[in-house]
């Protein structure tokens, strides 16, 4: 899943090896021309004493996806983390009337559900800082976006959100 590889990650094959008895004995390259799929089939099913053997197959790793296997079938799902960083400024005349509080808390939401938050600080530089996030949801990309608790006297405005930038200007109500 990589939403029809408007990323542009999707490799050009990937290659399925074939085991038989847990011993690797056939790879193939499958690629978008045959609608991603590949068969085997010139394999005997018994042994010499007449005993079946066991197939199985296993899909090489893909660089920038993420493989599950359900049954003899592959599901890629594009991976990456993604990194929210932000700093809160206040449009307060520099606190020329000393109600700025001392720490805000800032929600991370994901897809509109919170996922995370932070307590920033004047001694940070009210800077913050969320790694390490899922850059999809489900073979869709995840929007972020964040949230600050009221602060006494003040409003929150949201001014610019990407997913590296964030800044909050929050004014005298």
């Amino acid at each position: 899943m990589d939403n029809d590889n408007t990323s542009g990650t999707r490799p050009e094959q990937i290659i399925i090896d074939l085991y038989q008895n847990d011993i690797k004995i056939d790879s193939r390259a499958v690629t978008e021309n045959v609608n991603w799929n590949c068969s085997f089939t010139e394999f005997p099913k018994y042994d010499e004493n007449n005993k079946e053997y066991e197939y199985t197959v296993k899909e090489e790793a893909v660089d920038n996806y993420i493989s599950t296997q359900d049954g003899n079938n592959f599901i890629n799902t594009i991976s990456g983390d993604t990194i929210i960083e932000g700093q809160k400024t206040s449009d307060d005349s520099d606190n020329q009337d000393g109600l700025r509080p001392d720490l805000i808390n800032i929600n991370l939401l994901a897809n509109g559900k919170a996922v995370a938050n932070k307590t920033v600080r004047t001694e940070d530089n009210w800077k913050y800082l969320f790694t390490n996030l899922p850059k999809y949801e489900d073979g869709k990309e995840i929007v972020y976006t964040v949230t600050e608790d009221s602060a006494p006297s003040y409003t929150t405005e949201i001014c610019a959100l990407t997913l590296l930038t964030l800044t909050h200007q929050n004014k005298l109500a």
